[in-house]
């Protein structure tokens, strides 16, 4: 029957919440000049026509009206609502036919909006909103255009499985307060966040032919994931300072460059498994507190951390892993004074030189290589467990022993293992450590 749902639903909902606006009326209710102020909750299902539902936005529609429930219709294709500003709700799910959806004149959800499983919508014209609670656009087949360019803040963005859509443009979006999630787009080439200050989490995952993401302007988050684009080639994080989980760049196998210029603290960083990434720079990061791990990106040629200072905490000794960058030949870490970490493992047979001028303490430093090294730089150690090092030159093996004999107290009960040709006086050292209980092998 046509519509009955709708019609049974605001026969029930009207016995309890029938309001009319009292301009002129006789108390409240309508006179002459009596205006009826909508209903609360308007629901269309069924199937409802184009006609229907605009002669029922026409009777029931009014100032009071502050949700809209469209599901399961099977005729309705088009759906204007363009006198609502404010809204509490507002969810369309599982439309057969819906193409079109314009809602120019809303600026506030407080709530939500739903927008899922509406296999034959294209336009959704959001174009004045400013605010929202949740924003949920998910599994619609057909969807290509959106217009939410002037959306300043919302609490959960997500778009997920919308094969068609091309670009998601949010030029003015400044704060998600929890999750922004860009899910599994086949046709999403463009993910525009460039006013993006703030927010908890974000995830930018499997979307096909992604090829930018910009987020220029995003200064502090939680855990980012930007992971399995393949043929995604900039990301652009250059004002984030701050990150108080992850950040996670794994399986983008165009990208080249990531590139981090202003953050200065990190819970912990994974880039792993990128195939054509060449340089990681993290150039202003003083501080990593837990988990550190480069691996399996076969065409990194260096790494950049020249401020870092701290690794880890001591109430998490995450392990730090370098290796699988089989063409990596540079790693800086050259302010770095401390390493809490249980393992530390360094593996690239191109290395060339590394830099860890200012390393102090750490507990199982493992760096190995085929090649020999033209700088390993490691001169400050006070306080360590295990120091494996590669094919070292002969300047700097010296550097080293002689910064070992010198440590006050003497050191004992370490394990030491060098590789290159030592000197006269190096082997010297070598023999003095030995004295003082120490493990230590220069291997040729």
């Amino acid at each position: 029957m046509k519509y009955i749902y709708l019609i049974l639903f605001l026969l029930t909902l009207a016995i309890t919440t029938i309001s009319c606006e009292a301009e002129d009326g006789t108390n409240g209710v309508d006179g002459a000049n009596g205006r009826n102020a909508g209903l609360e909750f308007l629901v269309f299902a069924g199937d409802i026509t184009d006609e229907d539902a605009a002669q029922i936005i026409s009777e029931n529609f009014g100032k009071t009206t502050v949700a809209i429930l469209v599901t399961n219709t099977i005729n309705l294709t088009t759906l204007e609502l363009p006198e609502i500003a404010t809204m509490t709700k507002v969810i369309l799910t599982n439309n057969k036919k819906l193409q079109r959806i314009v809602l120019p004149n809303l600026e506030h959800v407080s709530n939500k909006i739903v927008i899922e499983s509406n296999p034959s919508l294209t336009t959704v014209d959001l174009e004045n909103l400013i605010s929202a609670g949740n924003i949920y656009f998910e599994n619609n087949k057909a969807l290509t255009s959106i217009n939410i360019s002037k959306l300043d803040r919302a609490q959960n963005f997500i778009f997920d499985q919308n094969p068609l859509l091309q670009s998601i443009n949010l030029p003015k979006l400044i704060k998600i307060t929890d999750e922004f999630k860009i899910l599994n787009h086949e046709n999403l080439s463009t993910l525009d966040a460039s006013a993006l200050i703030i927010t908890n989490e974000i995830f930018v995952r499997e979307n096909v032919n992604l090829l930018t993401i910009d987020f220029s302007s995003l200064t502090n988050t939680g855990k980012i994931s930007i992971s399995q684009n393949p043929i995604l080639e900039t990301v652009n994080l250059s004002q984030l300072t701050r990150n108080t989980d992850a950040i996670n760049l794994n399986i983008n196998p165009k990208l080249t460059t990531i590139a981090l210029p202003n953050l200065s603290y990190s819970e912990s960083l994974g880039i792993a498994n990128n195939a054509d990434l060449q340089t990681v720079s993290c150039a202003a990061l003083i501080k990593l507190n837990g988990e550190l791990t480069i691996s399996n990106n076969p065409n990194l040629a260096s790494l950049h951390f020249p401020r870092i200072t701290s690794i880890g905490s001591e109430t998490r000794r995450s392990p730090i892993n370098i290796r699988g960058n089989n063409m990596i030949k540079n790693i800086d870490f050259s302010s770095l004074e401390t390493f809490f970490a249980n393992i530390v493992t360094i593996e690239s047979d191109v290395l060339e030189m590394v830099n860890l001028n200012s390393l102090t303490t750490f507990s199982d430093l493992r760096i190995e290589s085929d090649a020999t090294l033209n700088s390993m730089k490691i001169s400050s150690v006070l306080d360590f467990t295990n120091l494996q090092l590669p094919k070292t030159p002969t300047e700097d093996i010296d550097t080293l022993f002689t910064r070992l004999v010198n440590i006050t107290p003497a050191i004992t009960g370490k394990r030491i293992s060098v590789g290159g040709t030592a000197s006269t006086q190096a082997l010297i050292d070598a023999e003095t450590l030995r004295t003082n209980g120490n493990t230590v092998v220069i291997r040729p």
